[in-house]
């Protein structure tokens, strides 16, 4: 596509830059926002410059580039942000863009000999599919392991090189349509808009005119909403698509938005930005919850987690940590409907919760006791962590509720200063959850002399001084708190 004449000589826009190098659409807005002035950006300080060296990158000015997209569906989530249901390739080459159409992963997601695979389906999976594929990629905590799974499946189909890997949510639709407004799609006669985008096409995935017509719905109204959008954002001013900054930036926050390259520099490049999805390193408390919704239903946005944290750090310096999960399904049985091609069963859109949830936690972490049996708890490690696993069920407008006592590694010194500090990771693509984190000395001799955050409580129980921090988790977020001796 050319860009039109009368663009080409408006000033850039530093914020237009960092929204295009850290978002999918980017790469579709290269082709009428970069062109030729993109010599003329100027980074003027150290943090612009890994985005313009990105843009550069991902918009082709170092050499053609293949772009593989993956959208998925957060609202069937997978550990590493959901089912993957559609794909699109988009090639750039000195700002200029091409692109395929987007299309459901059925399409070129074929069962050949299941034999030696370098991947095998997570154990929760197991029996649902012949072996691991391309939708099913998505199931890692860690984006770069997923990302390295959807190359090696799609090139099993695609033999064509890819140099860089993006994923993306429907809330990043979400937020689009917030931002550009409804969306009026001829050929199925759907007006879409952010307040009815999770119902009316997911219905229109699992029983309409593309089910009917035996078509595949993910290559046809989700390929159709995206290809709308896309024409949206190209026909605004380029003045005004840097007001999607904010969103977008949000988006690469909330884990909504993640990135992968094969080219080493590229990858560090993602990485400065905060867009690379890998499950972080950390010397003290780690946590992240993830789930994969294996209900076949898309109850997953109806899930409301609460995490209670309740950290104690002892007198001989270890430190043991109460946990409890409370999960609550928020939505009653929610519309019913019958699959075309499978004519006679009757399901529901929104139903019971059924998931495999995941804790990870720092590795050399000792489980002391849990609220589940034995045999209903599978600890691993993996990634340089502990992790936990069990199966949930949670029935519409009901609650779940599980909870575990461990031990971390690190062994704190009682010194003039003491440090305690916490990460905690937000899942790929997952839903915000309630946390509440408390933390206790087992000795008085202490009094919190600073901390990551204001919003932090402290009272006071025979002798024992406790310090409370209440938050929604919908990105990462790391808490340390600074004791001083009295």
């Amino acid at each position: 596509m050319t860009k039109p004449a009368s663009r080409a000589k408006k000033p850039r826009h530093i914020a237009l830059a960092l929204a295009l190098a850290v978002v999918l659409f980017a790469v579709y807005i290269l082709s009428l926002s970069i062109g030729d002035y993109l010599k003329s950006l100027e980074a003027k300080t150290g943090q612009i410059q890994p985005y313009k060296n990105l843009l550069e990158a991902l918009g082709g000015f170092k050499g053609p580039q293949k772009n593989l997209l993956l959208l998925t569906n957060n609202a069937e989530l997978r550990m590493g942000g959901g089912f993957v249901g559609t794909v699109g390739m988009v090639e750039s080459d000195k700002g200029k863009v091409t692109s395929d159409q987007l299309v459901g992963v059925y399409a070129i997601d074929v069962y050949n000999d299941c034999s030696n695979k370098p991947y095998s389906p997570p154990d929760y999976l197991k029996g649902i599919g012949p072996c691991a594929s391309l939708r099913d990629s998505s199931n890692q905590l860690d984006f770069p392991q997923n990302a390295k799974q959807a190359l090696y499946y799609y090139q099993q189909t695609v033999k064509q090189p890819v140099d860089n890997v993006v994923q993306f949510t429907p809330s990043v639709l979400e937020v689009l349509l917030e931002k550009l407004g409804p969306v009026y799609l001829k050929d199925y006669d759907l007006t879409v808009s952010k307040e009815n985008f999770r119902d009316t096409v997911q219905l229109e995935v699992e029983a309409g005119k593309d089910k009917v017509e035996l078509k595949d719905p993910k290559s046809g109204i989700l390929g159709s909403l995206a290809n709308q959008l896309i024409t949206k954002l190209i026909s605004k001013d380029v003045g005004n698509l840097a007001s999607l900054l904010p969103l977008l930036k949000q988006m690469v926050e909330e884990k909504q938005i993640v990135l992968y390259s094969t080219n080493q520099d590229t990858q560090k490049l993602i990485e400065q930005i905060g867009a690379s999805g890998e499950v972080k390193k950390s010397d003290e408390n780690y946590f992240m919850l993830a789930e994969a919704n294996i209900g076949a239903n898309k109850s997953s946005p109806y899930l409301k987690n609460r995490v209670d944290m309740h950290q104690t750090v002892n007198q001989d310096g270890s430190s043991t940590i109460e946990l409890s999960i409370d999960s609550e399904h928020t939505s009653d049985y929610k519309i019913k409907y019958i699959d075309p091609n499978i004519p006679g069963e009757q399901r529901w859109l929104v139903g019971d919760n059924f998931s495999y949830v995941k804790l990870a936690l720092p590795s050399g972490s000792k489980l002391v006791s849990s609220s589940l049996p034995q045999d209903g708890l599978v600890l691993k490690t993996e990634l340089d962590k502990l992790t936990l696993g069990y199966y949930r069920t949670t029935l519409p407008l009901k609650t779940s509720k599980v909870s575990f006592s461990y031990t971390v590694p690190t062994k704190y010194i009682f010194s003039d200063q003491l440090v305690v500090s916490t990460f905690i990771q937000k899942q790929l693509g997952g839903w915000p959850y309630e946390l509440h984190y408390s933390l206790s000395l087992a000795t008085d001799s202490y009094q919190l002399q600073a901390a990551s955050s204001s919003s932090v409580e402290i009272t006071n129980s025979g002798g024992v001084s406790t310090l409370s921090y209440d938050k929604i988790i919908n990105s990462d977020q790391s808490l340390s708190f600074i004791y001083a001796k009295k």
